[in-house]
């Protein structure tokens, strides 16, 4: 009997709560993570079956509209805000490399070290994205020249942070390359955090942190600072699921409007993408940060696929608005 097929409710219960921490002793939890513990689970009775992959809270509604940047189907003006947008990575996978990049650039690059996407989730090999660099374990985006916005739960303490670096132009280039090989002005330190929140009664969920200089040059991402959104707004993300390069999404929308700290909304997010934006494709605005949703991934035999819901199916995506912090910022 395969690991896939004995997962008992109290197991079940156990890894849901790791599968939402972003980090175990500073430590991303990855799929491989969580098996060892499933096997550790078995040992003392819980036994249970392949644990499904680490941050894969959010699903795929309808046809899988995720792109690259530089797909010509991509509004420009959502293109304009990809250089605020940024991957959230440990940094002691921030390596360097001094060499020189396709551009016949000398200035030193820095190589993100991590698995692809399929082998640290532990998916299916026909899965999008499957070979894809998987650095990152969350998106964030700039709200001021040196204040960038993520969800609360991605960076939890004051030693989080230490051990966090926001990289920038995390995205598949469109001359080839290795989109892992990062200059280093895209890199910026975690400084402080400025403001948290992660409360689980209202489910407002975000971190601001300030980062150790100034992103010169950057667009800061612009925020609804009054009211809501309306019921029927056409919605679009820019972030990195799974910590893979930059993708887009356009076709998302809004299911419930109700809660006042949060929205829920039919987006492909697709497994771990806590901390992207969520942008009103009319305005342009930030209307809030994804931080909850439905599973991402669900087991296949001895591996995991995407879990696609129809665009009135499952749970949907939980998105903290961006009015919960929006008046603290200048």
């Amino acid at each position: 009997m395969t690991m896939g097929h004995m997962i008992t409710k109290p197991m079940r219960f156990i890894l849901d709560r790791l599968m939402r921490a972003r980090f175990i002793t500073g430590e991303f939890v990855t799929g491989t993570t969580l098996r060892g513990i499933a096997v550790g689970l078995c040992i003392v009775g819980l036994c249970a079956g392949a644990a499904a992959p680490a941050a894969d809270l959010e699903a795929i509604y309808g046809e899988d509209d995720r792109q690259d940047l530089s797909s010509t189907s991509i509004n420009p003006d959502l293109r304009d805000l990809a250089g605020g947008i940024a991957v959230l990575v440990r940094r002691a996978d921030i390596l360097s490399l001094p060499e020189t990049d396709i551009s016949g650039d000398t200035s030193e690059l820095r190589r993100l070290a991590g698995m692809s996407l399929g082998r640290r989730m532990g998916l299916c090999s026909g899965e999008r994205f499957f070979s894809e660099p998987s650095p990152g374990f969350c998106t964030a985006f700039l709200v001021s020249d040196s204040i960038v916005a993520t969800a609360g739960h991605c960076v939890r303490s004051a030693v989080d942070c230490s051990h966090t670096a926001i990289v920038f132009d995390f995205m598949t280039p469109q001359t080839g390359g290795n989109p892992a090989h990062i200059r280093r002005s895209s890199v910026f330190i975690c400084r402080s955090i400025v403001a948290r929140t992660q409360d689980a009664v209202t489910g407002v969920d975000y971190a601001l942190l300030r980062l150790e200089r100034p992103a010169a040059n950057r667009p800061v991402l612009p925020l609804r600072r009054t009211g809501r959104l309306p019921d029927n707004a056409d919605l679009a993300i820019i972030g990195h699921p799974g910590g893979i390069p930059m993708k887009v999404a356009t076709d998302g929308s809004v299911r419930d409007n109700a809660p006042a700290g949060f929205f829920v909304a039919a987006l492909d997010t697709g497994g771990g993408s806590s901390g992207t934006p969520v942008i009103d494709r009319r305005t342009g605005m930030v209307e809030g940060i994804v931080v909850r949703g439905e599973r991402g991934y669900e087991p296949n035999g001895p591996c995991f696929v995407s879990r696609q819901c129809s665009l009135s199916a499952c749970r949907g995506e939980d998105v903290t608005r961006i009015t919960a912090f929006s008046t603290l910022l200048p």
